[in-house]
């Protein structure tokens, strides 16, 4: 779903949050360097919309599904990423972008501090990224599909799309009203 840094056979650096295929059930999980992983342990059901999170707090890292914590792992804090963030692929050094994600994915904040449990459900239940701890959000891509590059609405970043985007239907997003108010539609 989503990777910071690169992958790299053997380990690689940075993170990774995942949506991981094991006949015939699909889990989250939540990469550090690919060498530690903390995982959803149910199937995540195809076909509807899901909302996934990794974060990292003192030493612990937790994967989060629909705003339950959901599994944890201890270990090292991951290798220092490299300068590449990819949403719906992974990428390496070696191939470049490659297996790309088969779904759709919309909502992608990324922050600098840890979100604790209460953010963490907020987002869940619909709360844009945008009015979560917005002064520790440093990118939010809404991506609606409708857009190439799709923007990031916090620093007028953009994402290079790779390869074939569908529109989707967009998942219900309660958006900040007032002078901040972004209208999205599919």
């Amino acid at each position: 779903i989503f990777l910071n840094g690169e992958s790299d056979t053997g380990g690689g650096n940075g993170y990774a949050l995942d949506l991981v295929f094991s006949t015939p059930n699909y889990f989250a999980q939540f990469d550090l360097s690919f060498v530690a992983s903390a995982r959803h342990t149910t199937n995540v059901p195809t076909g509807e919309w899901h909302h996934i999170v990794g974060t990292r707090r003192s030493g612990t890292s937790y994967v989060y599904y629909d705003g339950v914590q959901a599994g944890t792992t201890t270990a090292s804090a991951p290798n220092t990423p490299a300068n590449r963030t990819a949403i719906g692929a992974r990428h390496s050094a070696a191939q470049g972008a490659s297996r790309f994600f088969n779904g759709d994915i919309a909502e992608c904040g990324f922050w600098n501090v840890a979100l604790d449990d209460s953010d963490i459900s907020a987002v869940a239940d619909g709360i844009s990224p945008i009015m979560v701890r917005p002064t520790s959000l440093l990118s939010y891509y809404p991506i609606i599909g409708n857009f190439s590059p799709e923007t990031d609405k916090k620093r007028a970043t953009t994402l290079t799309l790779a390869g074939t985007a569908n529109v989707s239907p967009h998942p219900r997003i309660i958006y900040p009203s007032g002078v901040e108010a972004r209208r999205f539609t599919t």
